[in-house]
């Protein structure tokens, strides 16, 4: 299936392996340009040759999607993104009990606030070019919240509620 994608620019969170991998090697089968990013440096290479296999110019970011140099440089690889994929991992399930105020802000940092950034630094320039995408990876905990996700539930729930209001 041709989605019209080919020649777009896409930058993927967290994309060395997992979801964000699988969600970059769909876009490189749709002839989209990557810029893909991980904290392993081998793991990420191995990664950007698997998608390059696609036929599609592949640049490596590494770094922690959580760190703002990691965010610049993903920038700096793709000024002009018509597509953000958002992607990290989460926080380890738990308790409210053992949740002091760092672990909730931790959790938001990651989950809630680094995604938005990633948005707010891409959308003007989505709304210029009359095309743009963002994909957040959250969880099935967002719709249906389990005690032991707080944390995560918490700040993707808030992402999520965010790209919502954003979309109107």
């Amino acid at each position: 299936m041709d989605l019209g994608l080919t020649g777009r620019r896409a930058i993927v969170c967290a994309s060395s392996s997992g979801l964000g991998f699988a969600c970059a090697e769909s876009l490189a089968r749709e002839g989209v340009v990557l810029v893909i990013n991980g904290r392993d440096r081998t793991r990420l290479d191995d990664a950007g040759t698997r998608l390059e296999a696609h036929g599609v110019p592949v640049d490596t970011v590494e770094g922690d999607i959580g760190d703002a140099a990691t965010r610049d440089a993903l920038f700096e690889a793709c000024p002009e993104p018509d597509i953000v994929v958002n992607n990290n991992s989460g926080p380890a399930p738990g308790s409210l009990a053992d949740w002091d105020r760092e672990s909730w802000v931790s959790a938001l940092e990651a989950n809630m606030l680094t995604p938005i950034d990633m948005i707010r630094r891409s959308l003007d320039g989505m709304v210029e070019r009359r095309f743009g995408r963002i994909v957040n990876i959250t969880s099935a905990m967002v719709k249906t919240p389990l005690s032991p996700m707080g944390l995560s539930t918490g700040a993707r729930t808030g992402l999520t509620s965010v790209a919502k209001a954003l979309s109107r």
